[in-house]
């Protein structure tokens, strides 16, 4: 898992393993402030370029699903592990929900075009 983080970041094996945890933990810091200012950047430009297009105030935060403070709404704030447990079930009946209404729709297509 270490190594596959170090990858995506551009740190190469050896180089991985000369480092402590705290100099990693800052690479990592900084390689994710990077993509979240690219992110950032490509968001600022889609606003400018379609605020005469659409209704409404459309901000970089809006199009990349912030709030104000940067948090993502939707996002588990749930710390102890029945907690998260009991968010996955919900997750997981939701998904099944969704499939099983998409499948009484492709059989009743099917049914029609028969």
């Amino acid at each position: 898992m270490w190594l596959a983080i170090a990858a995506r970041v551009g740190v190469r094996p050896p180089d991985f393993w000369k480092l402590t945890p705290a100099e990693f933990a800052s690479i990592v810091k900084a390689h994710n402030d990077q993509e979240r200012g690219r992110w950032y950047r490509a968001a600022w430009m889609t606003a400018w370029q379609i605020r005469h297009r659409v209704k409404g105030r459309v901000t970089p935060e809006k199009l990349l699903g912030r709030d104000r403070t940067g948090g993502h709404p939707g996002v588990s704030t749930s710390s102890t592990p029945a907690e998260i447990a009991a968010e996955l079930d919900e997750i997981r009946k939701e998904w099944k929900r969704r499939e099983d209404r998409a499948a009484a729709m492709r059989l009743e297509k099917a049914i029609e075009g028969s």
